[in-house]
C-alpha cells in the first residue's frame, strides 16, 4: 500500500468535502438540493476533463490522479447526499420532483462527464 497516494486521496477528499459543504450552503434554497445537484454536475464535468485530459496529455501522474480524481472530486461529488435527497422526495410523496431530480442528476452527470472528456481530448489530443 502506497502511503503517499493515501495521503493524496485524504488531502484531496478533505478539500473536496469542504468545497461541497460551502457550495451546498451557497446554493441550496428552500427544500430543493441545488448544491448537491451542482456539485454532482460540476464534479462530473471536471473528472471528465482531468482524467481523460490527463491521460491523453500525459500529465496525470498516479499521485495527481489520487489527489484530484479520487480525493478532491470524490469528496466533492455527493452520491450519498443525492440518494438521501431522492429518497426524501419520494417519502414526502413528491414523486414527480423526485423522479425529475434523479433523471436530471444521472443524465446530467453522464452528459457532463462526456462533455468534459470531449473538451479534454480536443485540448490534449496528440
Amino acid at each position: 500500500m502506497d502511503v503517499k497516494l493515501l495521503a493524496y486521496v485524504g488531502i484531496g477528499g478533505a478539500a473536496g468535502s469542504i468545497g461541497r459543504y460551502l457550495l451546498g450552503g451557497a446554493l441550496t434554497r428552500g427544500d430543493y438540493p441545488y448544491g448537491t445537484l451542482t456539485a454532482n454536475l460540476l464534479g462530473s464535468f471536471l473528472i471528465g476533463i482531468l482524467v481523460f485530459g490527463g491521460l491523453a496529455g500525459g500529465w496525470l501522474s498516479p499521485g495527481a490522479r489520487a489527489l484530484l480524481a479520487m480525493g478532491l472530486l470524490g469528496g466533492f461529488t455527493t452520491m450519498s447526499s443525492f440518494t438521501y435527497d431522492s429518497v426524501s422526495f419520494f417519502e414526502d410523496g413528491e414523486v414527480l420532483r423526485g423522479a425529475t431530480y434523479v433523471l436530471v442528476t444521472v443524465a446530467g452527470c453522464l452528459l457532463a462527464t462526456a462533455l468534459g472528456r470531449a473538451l479534454a481530448l480536443t485540448i490534449w489530443r496528440t
